[in-house]
């Protein structure tokens, strides 16, 4: 009997013994702390620079680094039926029709340069904003067509007097189908208008001498 007791004394001390344990691992493991391992950040959306282009012609400019040339920068204008540049030097004009020309007619999109772009219905695309901070573009005596890349507005007063001798500054208005014309020293202050970021704007030069088209104004 009393050998017994002893076991069940020891039986009740092992149990005892092992609950404790367990009481003991189940504590530590909740208040152990367990550091995460670091996550990637998210990676930002781009920010989008929206055009917005009427059926028929519309003098653009592309405002960002992203590279285009005429058949790609086509190719994501829904409606798209061709991009149109200007040839200042012989005064000719370079044309690819999308979905038809072939690659050796297509032409690369410049910064700080305008362009027609031509389509079938009124629509809208965006590009990814990356920021130019300047252009060189060369012109030349005669009609130029340059574009306007910076997210300040202008003048035509005030880029026809950063211009050496401009004589016209135009833009077209698609909506209507006609150009805007603001003749420095001519024209009054009534005839003047704003100039926003993505806009083609033709202008005349009466220098026979080349001068360079930077954006500053």
């Amino acid at each position: 009997m009393k050998n017994k007791t002893i076991k069940i004394v020891i039986g009740a001390l092992i149990v005892m013994m092992l609950l404790t344990s367990s009481m003991t691992l189940v504590s530590a493991r909740k208040g152990r702390s367990f550091k995460e391992e670091p996550k990637e950040p998210p990676v930002p959306e781009p920010e989008m620079l929206t055009f917005n282009l009427y059926e028929g012609f519309n003098l653009i400019t592309i405002p960002t680094l992203e590279e285009y040339t005429a058949k790609t920068l086509g190719n994501i204008i829904e409606g798209c039926v061709a991009v149109i540049r200007f040839n200042t030097i012989d005064m000719s004009w370079s044309t690819f029709l999308v979905g038809i020309s072939p690659d050796s007619r297509d032409f690369p999109i410049e910064p700080g340069v305008g362009y027609f772009v031509v389509v079938n219905q009124d629509t809208t695309f965006e590009i990814p904003k990356n920021p130019i901070d300047s252009v060189s573009v060369n012109i030349h005596q005669g009609w130029n067509y340059i574009g306007w890349f910076s997210d300040e507005p202008v003048l035509a007063s005030e880029l026809g007097d950063s211009l050496y001798e401009c004589s016209a500054i135009s833009i077209f208005d698609a909506e209507i189908g006609q150009y805007k014309t603001f003749m420095p020293g001519i024209s009054p202050s009534s005839m003047d208008f704003e100039i926003e970021q993505g806009m083609g704007i033709a202008i005349y030069s009466a220098s026979p001498q080349i001068s360079i088209y930077t954006g500053q104004v």
